[in-house]
């Protein structure tokens, strides 16, 4: 089983499956990163943040609105790559439906991912004074 293994995990990283995999996990991590480190702080160092809170509304609510802008944000460009496979099936064999579905799949785990984030983010202690 281990030289199964070993020689599987060599056989990735002697290929570009390994490393473009790698770099897409990097480049999701940091347009997550980038998209909910901006909702919370960002308010917070502006002062914004009061204003939001004197608003009728509770703080669940101020925060599932936010929630909601990152998944609409997110799903934008989503909706445009979407796109792109109709294209090249014009050129070729697409396998559409599998495409589709990863997309679904890629945005699910964004919704789980934001979720995670923001919510470890609402949590935080603040540091502006």
């Amino acid at each position: 089983m281990i030289a199964v293994l070993k020689h599987e995990l060599s056989n990735y990283f002697h290929s570009m499956t390994a490393y473009i995999f790698g770099a897409f996990l990097m480049a999701f991590v940091v347009i997550i990163s980038v998209l909910t480190m901006r909702v919370i702080a960002e308010e917070r160092k502006q002062k914004t943040d009061q204003l939001l809170y004197s608003l009728p509304i509770t703080t669940t609510q101020v925060v599932i609105g936010k929630y909601l802008a990152l998944l609409i944000i997110y799903l934008i460009p989503l909706c445009v790559v979407a796109v792109y496979p109709l294209i090249f099936v014009q050129y070729g064999e697409v396998y559409v439906s599998g495409v589709f579905d990863m997309t679904a799949i890629i945005y699910y785990l964004s919704v789980i991912v934001f979720f995670l984030f923001l919510s470890v983010q609402s949590l935080e202690k603040r540091r502006y004074n």
